[in-house]
């Protein structure tokens, strides 16, 4: 993305992308290192487990999908540790969301589900369907998509 001046990141915990809610780093090379993220870019993202993911034509994500995030025989409040939803506030960085018409791996819901979220907060988060695009399409990765993120990280770091 030739953003190379820029400094990005992100944080995991129990292998779930926190898209940056999390507010530091704890430990690792980088203690010394601002870790406030002052902007976030997501593709087609599980955003909350504890409302029923589905699909548009509603059928149910399957199971093993969950587990993968989760575990076989995940608790509620687990469901909820792992929803990005859950950790949004007043200090969300802005969020930049992109998924696919026709994602047939997590469902397009999951995403307007973190839109709306964001937006009910009066956050700033920006949300772009891309027509006719399945799960992870080489479209997500063009010029027109890399323009629209660049921009973005500009205007918001």
């Amino acid at each position: 993305y030739h953003l190379h001046h820029l400094k990005l990141s992100y944080q995991k915990w129990k292998g779930i992308c926190r898209y940056g809610l999390l507010p530091t780093y704890e430990q690792g090379d980088w203690l010394k290192e601002d870790s406030i993220v002052h902007a976030v870019v997501d593709y087609y993202g599980m955003t909350d487990f504890l409302n029923d993911p589905f699909y548009e034509d509603g059928r149910e994500v399957p199971s093993w999908m969950l587990e993968d995030f989760l575990s076989k025989s995940y608790t509620k409040e687990e469901a909820r540790e792992a929803s990005v939803t859950s950790y949004i506030d007043k200090n969300t960085p802005p969020f930049l969301i992109f998924h696919g018409e026709h994602d047939g791996v997590v469902p397009i819901g999951q995403s307007k589900i973190l839109y709306e979220k964001l937006k009910e907060n009066n956050l700033k988060a920006d949300f772009y369907t891309i027509e006719k695009a399945g799960h992870g399409d080489s479209c997500f990765y063009g010029d027109e998509v890399k323009h629209i993120i660049s921009k973005y990280l500009l205007d918001n770091i």
